[in-house]
């Protein structure tokens, strides 16, 4: 909504708009690309804040790199682990944790024909954020009507990281150069 308010401030087009992150980062684009028009999660304005710019949240294509996009299973893998990242997110115990709260954060939830396209990319020997996240988002996408394109990187850890740093770039460029030949192609600029 902000870039789309100020598309003349800053010279872009607020008609082609591409969301794009890695691990959380892959996790708020899934969600922000798959929630287009879900009034339920607006924030309240705090008292005398001031409304969101006019516009739609609606974006044109999302890439995410080895995102989150179910968290039940996240919850399930860390329930001795009350600190980490999921349990801090969803702010409950695994234990305990209301199904509706879990729905609420996974990006899955909102998967409808409606969504952009996707360009999914992940690491099939991630032990952070297992590849599964991804072949269930793609899977979901697919069966959604959505288009998706999936890159499942053989050997690669969280973050692209391989055995050598060599390998690390070379599969980060990959990833780099899928990711603007995808919005090259989705957004229609060259």
């Amino acid at each position: 909504r902000f870039l789309r308010a100020n598309a003349s401030r800053y010279g872009i087009d607020g008609t082609r708009v591409g969301v794009w992150g890695g691990s959380a980062g892959g996790h708020l684009t899934a969600l922000t690309a798959m929630t287009c028009g879900v009034a339920s999660l607006d924030a309240p304005l705090a008292p005398g804040a001031a409304a969101p710019a006019a516009g739609s949240e609606c974006v044109q294509a999302a890439v995410t790199w080895y995102g989150v996009y179910d968290f039940a299973p996240m919850l399930a893998r860390t329930a001795t682990a009350p600190g980490s990242p999921p349990n801090l997110l969803i702010r409950c115990r695994p234990d305990d944790c209301p199904a509706e709260r879990v729905a609420a954060v996974s990006p899955v939830t909102y998967i409808d024909p409606s969504d952009p396209p996707f360009l999914l990319i992940h690491g099939d020997a991630d032990t952070q954020v297992p590849v599964a996240q991804s072949h269930l988002a793609e899977e979901r996408l697919r069966a959604a009507g959505v288009p998706v394109e999936a890159i499942y990187i053989p050997g690669a850890e969280h973050s692209f990281i391989m055995a050598t740093p060599e390998q690390t770039h070379s599969v980060t460029m990959r990833a780099v150069n899928a990711t603007f030949d995808f919005f090259h192609r989705k957004l229609g600029v060259r």
